[in-house]
């Protein structure tokens, strides 16, 4: 999925990024762009492994392939369900106890100098 923005402005922006019926959602900033979910459970029969600013399929990409993310972490989260819009408005202000029996990773970052 990609968005038809650039967000290399050197701001920070708050991506959320869910499954919502048949769509994908991801929302930057508030602004949501859409795409056809693939039907069916997409989620992998056993253990799998998750890069963040990765595609999918790294680090087995094709070759010449190199869509990274280049930039910034802040506080990353990931969520056994979908949040709503509130949920994801006090995750955006910084709330810790947003749905933390739904939660599966909380990774937050400090910058250090």
């Amino acid at each position: 999925m990609k968005t038809n923005s650039s967000y290399n402005d050197g701001k920070w922006h708050h991506a959320v990024f869910k499954r919502e019926d048949a769509k994908l959602v991801l929302s930057v900033d508030g602004a949501a762009f859409t795409a056809n979910a693939p039907a069916g459970d997409i989620t992998p029969p056993g253990e799998f492994s998750i890069h963040v600013g990765a595609r999918p399929d790294f680090p087995n990409q094709p070759v010449g392939v190199g869509e990274l993310f280049n930039g910034g972490l802040d506080d990353v989260r990931i969520f056994r369900r979908a949040l709503t819009a509130e949920e994801a408005a006090r995750v955006k202000d910084g709330a810790l106890d947003v749905a933390n029996d739904k939660e599966s990773v909380r990774l937050g970052f400090s910058t250090i100098g």
